[in-house]
């Protein structure tokens, strides 16, 4: 029989501190890219002679480019450690595919984001650096989806419909529920897809500003602005189309349309 998917509460704690470590991580990141200190600490791993965690505390305050940029290298170790201890707790209490599935895809986006950031230093790659902000955004993500997964109300629901859920695919299972119908759910999809390239021309158009500023950062932040009035329009009619389903479905559907609308 598989094990009951909250027999143990640390897979759901690894999750929950993964995406709490991953906070101070964006921030900092955030914060290397607006002072352009990507290339405050020479190296990688190995980081001006000195393996990454030892990097001697006189040299991590020396200044602060060097300090948010090495505090950001230390906060993705922390994200990776707890990723890890999420596999391993996963692994050994928890035998749903969805939940095993989403833990090895946690480890391997975070250690996929973490070669980025130090190929984007040894090469001084300027295009590395975009790529590495764009897909932190949806790392992010995928930790947040994570934790809701390993929560206690995704739990007790799919513990409490797992009779009739047996057997059903995921689109069915995942997402929104069927009862939403087909047009929320694609309006889901587009709305998802419009906030992903917003995200992507947000850091196209961020670090088209370091080391100097680049031609086309006009163009790039209209783009920008066109992406998120369309966003803004994509998000508010999935809420009205949601506030307006009906069936059993209609509560908790109403209370996600209010959660977009505040959002």
């Amino acid at each position: 029989m598989p094990r009951e998917a909250n027999a143990s509460p640390w897979p759901r704690r690894f999750a929950v501190a993964t995406l709490l470590a991953a906070v101070p991580l964006l921030l900092f990141g955030g914060s290397v890219t607006t002072m352009g200190a990507g290339m405050a600490v020479e190296g990688w791993m190995n980081a001006e002679g000195h393996f990454l965690p030892f990097f001697p505390i006189e040299k991590w305050f020396r200044d602060s480019g060097t300090f948010v940029e090495h505090t950001h290298r230390l906060a993705g170790m922390a994200v990776g450690l707890f990723a890890i201890g999420l596999v391993v707790a996963t692994f050994r209490t928890d035998d749903r595919r969805l939940a095993r599935g989403l833990a090895l895809a946690s480890l391997v986006a975070i250690v996929a984001q973490g070669t980025l950031g130090g190929f984007r230093v040894l090469e001084n790659s300027p295009e590395l650096a975009f790529l590495h902000g764009t897909f932190a955004q949806f790392v992010f993500a995928l930790l947040l989806v994570t934790a809701v997964v390993f929560g206690r109300p995704w739990n007790r629901s799919a513990q409490g419909a797992d009779g009739q859920a047996h057997g059903q695919t995921g689109s069915q299972a995942g997402g929104l529920p069927e009862q939403a119908g087909r047009g929320p759910r694609r309006m889901a999809s587009l709305a998802l897809v419009l906030v992903a390239a917003q995200v992507a021309v947000g850091a196209w158009y961020r670090h088209g500003l370091r080391p100097t500023p680049q031609a086309g950062l006009t163009e790039r932040l209209s783009i920008h602005l066109v992406l998120a009035f369309l966003v803004a329009l994509a998000v508010i009619a999935l809420g009205v189309m949601l506030m307006s389903a009906d069936g059993e479905r209609r509560g908790p559907l109403r209370r996600i349309a209010l959660r977009l609308f505040v959002l």
